[in-house]
């Protein structure tokens, strides 16, 4: 986000909870491949992952339940672990003279008689401006202090995991993420170019 607000020319600073990004995965649907491209970016993330076009889905016995587009508008979806994808964001960040702080866990908030905003972290530190947007996911501090009532988020009873590996083979057309559907669970793979 402060990358676009450098582009309408408004001064942004980004203050991160950790100290260095968590190595998770994610697939980031062609949409968001758009806003990578609109950035100048979306080159250097598909050097660093693994394209996805379309699905398919069969059933725990190997039934063919149905299929699907994962592209459009000329562009493909990306399977990419968040450090490499956090990195080149970052990096561009960086280049264009945003300030970035890790280790700034949110206290608390004020907004100022002059309808500012000061940032308050556990550290003792803050920072203030115009306008404070808190994107601090599910748990969000932001959306407590401004929010009060808000209940917080809640068990769905859903678990996910998932890693990488190597050395098994298994059939799969180029650029495909298959779902195979069980009575308690699904399990959903997709091999990379370099398998």
């Amino acid at each position: 986000m402060g990358l676009f607000w450098n582009r309408a020319g408004i001064e942004a600073e980004i203050y991160g909870a950790r100290e260095r990004p968590e190595c998770y995965s994610l697939s980031l649907s062609c949409n968001g491949v758009a806003v990578l491209q609109e950035l100048g970016l979306d080159h250097a993330v598909f050097d660093e992952s693994s394209a996805v076009i379309e699905w398919q889905m069969e059933n725990g016995k190997g039934k063919h339940l149905g299929d699907g587009v994962l592209a459009g508008a000329g562009l493909k979806s990306v399977f990419i672990k968040r450090v490499p994808l956090g990195k080149i964001i970052e990096d561009e960040v960086e280049r264009q003279g945003i300030k970035i702080a890790r280790g700034k866990k949110l206290k608390e908030i004020e907004v100022t008689k002059q309808g500012g905003v000061v940032a308050t972290f556990q550290d003792g530190t803050s920072a203030s401006g115009d306008l404070l947007i808190g994107s601090d996911g599910v748990h969000s501090r932001t959306r407590q202090m401004i929010d009060p009532a808000f209940p917080g988020a809640v068990f769905t009873g859903l678990n996910n995991s998932g890693g990488y590996t190597s050395g098994v083979k298994v059939a799969s057309q180029p650029e495909t993420i298959h779902f195979i559907f069980c009575k308690r669970a699904f399990f959903g793979y997709h091999v990379s170019p370099t398998g």
